[in-house]
């Protein structure tokens, strides 16, 4: 019979939701100043992609770490306000490149002029119009902005308020920006608002699937804690495809004592979820070996998942920890008999070449 594999109830104490939400935007908040900073500074389009990454990633920490903290069992719930958080977070960041771009205009309109009281810096229409006659063709948005600062009188707030967050999402999109080493590839209009699209999905599905990870941890419902993993060992030879038929057939009996390979490429990683006073745990195993890299001459770890979190008894815990023990002992006497043999062991000199 297979075993059971552990499903969060989808419960949450009443904490739950004020804690992750109240923890996911103030998180997405303060974190994404400090993005926003990085975006705006950093020209490398791949260390802005790993920006991104680690921005959603953050908030997925945070908002587990709050579901946790709130007993929450419902990956949807606890998904859905990552999700939301790292959207919110990002919509922010638009924010605080807006004020950071508004201030600088600002601070530029300022320090250019010679009279800096408000009615010098407050340009009459004929000023503006013969300015922006000479400059060009210039965008509507370009010229919007260049008149708001110029009837602004060097005030921030006035300035705003003719030029708002929605007027400078469109200046940049108009103005967008490039990629590639000499600009080959300009992404601007239609582009710009495809990358942003992509930038908010990157930012929540990795907020999302880090807290995945957190609420998944199986919960003992009757006692009303988390079960914490415990690494139990990490078998060396095993028989791999015997561990996948075994899986497969659910044949608890191999899964928990594996059958051994002399030199198989296989290890077999078992790790526990357990808690005090429980009659029960789950057990996880991971087929692990090495494979070859993408770089040539390099090797790198392969894991496959052969049981994710089954039903075990803690009877059925003992024999499997009995049998690590057994294992491990055995993998000791030989390593000891490998050095032996490596400083000269008579027997290990008489052996036969192969």
């Amino acid at each position: 019979m297979a075993f059971e594999t552990y499903r969060p109830s989808g419960k949450f104490g009443p904490a739950a939701i004020p804690l992750c939400v109240v923890t996911g935007v103030a998180v997405a908040g303060a974190v994404g100043w400090l993005y926003q900073a990085i975006i705006d500074h950093v020209p490398f389009f791949y260390l802005n992609i790993l920006a991104t990454m680690g921005f959603g990633a953050v908030i997925g920490l945070a908002v587990g770490y709050a579901a946790r903290a709130g007993k929450c069992r419902s990956v949807v719930l606890a998904v859905g306000i990552a999700a939301v958080s790292g959207v919110v977070g990002n919509a922010m960041c638009f924010h605080y490149a807006y004020d950071r771009f508004m201030a600088d205009e600002i601070e530029d309109w300022i320090s250019g002029a010679e009279d800096t009281s408000p009615e010098a810096l407050t340009w009459s229409d004929e000023q503006i119009a013969e300015t922006i006659n000479g400059a060009g063709d210039l965008t509507e948005m370009e010229r919007k902005e260049f008149i708001a600062i110029a009837k602004s009188g060097g005030d921030l707030a006035t300035a705003k308020e003719r030029f708002p967050l929605g007027d400078y999402i469109t200046l940049r999109a108009d103005a967008g920006w490039t990629l590639g080493r000499s600009g080959s590839l300009p992404l601007s209009g239609f582009l710009a608002y495809a990358t942003w699209v992509i930038e908010f999905v990157l930012i929540a599905g990795f907020a999302g699937l880090l807290v995945m990870e957190s609420v998944s941890t199986p919960f003992h419902e009757g006692l009303g804690v988390w079960m914490e993993p415990e690494l139990l060992a990490r078998l060396p030879e095993v028989d791999g495809d015997a561990l996948r038929t075994a899986a497969g057939e659910g044949d608890n009996e191999v899964l928990l004592d594996p059958p051994r390979k002399g030199r198989s490429r296989y290890s077999a990683e078992y790790t526990a979820f357990v808690c005090e006073e429980s009659d029960y745990g789950y057990l996880k195993i991971d087929l692990k070996w090495m494979k070859a890299a993408k770089k040539k001459g390099k090797e790198e770890e392969a894991t496959e998942k052969i049981l994710d979190r089954g039903l075990v008894s803690v009877e059925e815990l003992a024999t499997l920890q009995r049998t690590l023990k057994r294992s491990s002992k055995a993998k000791h006497k030989r390593g000891r008999k490998a050095q032996r043999n490596a400083g000269g062991d008579p027997a290990a000199d008489e052996a036969p070449e192969t």
